[in-house]
């Protein structure tokens, strides 16, 4: 094997062991953020639904309160009515039937409250209840990905190991090409370096120039692809 067959294969070897650490730290990245919006999420309805709690304590207050004033106006209407039984004269009479007409205009009030009171809380009930059911699906959401939690130790261990294997083919490199390297690196992530075959760049398609075509058989191992940018090895044939 060439020496330009050697530093190509290094690069290429560069480029799979910076492809394959991308590929975990986006898998990582992925584990970490999925995790934080989950817990994120029952966070925020943990605490719409302690809020809705004490809205449903505080309507059911309300309901019990104005039925418990309707059953009072019941109460002293019927009682009122007995009285009108046993009143002897027109004038008393007449006085306690327009008592008890306001009466019942005031209990028809209480009752549309109580009836609108009832209502509230039954629709508050209902969110507390949805709310409660969303709480428990995202804690059990959370507990399955605890096991996708568990393997981010593994993926770090990959990653350490990975480091290691890119500082030791990068030993092998001159200085002036890993940085030629690292540059198109910014910008391609894990896909640095083109093959060229048939004269063309591999990634971009593009033919090269004869000139160029000709430097890179020759040996020099420091050119870029004049279309992408990427450094070229030349394929086997």
């Amino acid at each position: 094997m060439t020496a330009q067959q050697k530093i190509g294969k290094f690069l290429l070897s560069l480029t799979d062991i910076d492809r394959e650490a991308l590929s975990l730290t986006n898998r990582k990245r992925e584990i970490e953020e999925t995790r934080r919006q989950l817990q994120t999420e029952l966070e925020q309805v943990e605490q719409s639904l302690a809020k809705t709690e004490k809205e449903v304590e505080q309507c059911e207050q309300i309901r019990k309160e104005r039925e418990h004033s309707l059953e009072d106006e019941e109460s002293k209407i019927v009682e009122r009515r007995k009285q009108l039984t046993a009143m002897g004269g027109a004038k008393a009479a007449k006085m306690m039937e327009r008592e008890i007409e306001i009466a019942s205009r005031a209990l028809q009030n209480l009752e549309q409250s109580a009836g609108e009171a009832t209502t509230q809380s039954e629709m508050t009930q209902k969110k507390f209840d949805a709310l409660r059911e969303k709480v428990e699906q995202l804690r059990e959401a959370v507990s399955n990905h605890e096991e996708q939690v568990g393997a981010i130790a593994d993926l770090e261990k990959g990653l350490d190991g990975l480091v290691q294997e890119r500082n030791s083919v990068r030993g092998k490199l001159d200085e002036r090409l890993v940085k030629i390297y690292d540059r198109v690196t910014m910008r391609y992530p894990g896909d640095a370096v083109a093959i060229v075959k048939g004269g063309a760049c591999r990634s971009c398609y593009r033919s090269l120039p004869f000139q160029l075509h000709n430097q890179l058989n020759a040996g020099n191992n420091h050119l870029q692809c004049p279309g992408c940018s990427r450094m070229l090895v030349v394929g086997e044939s």
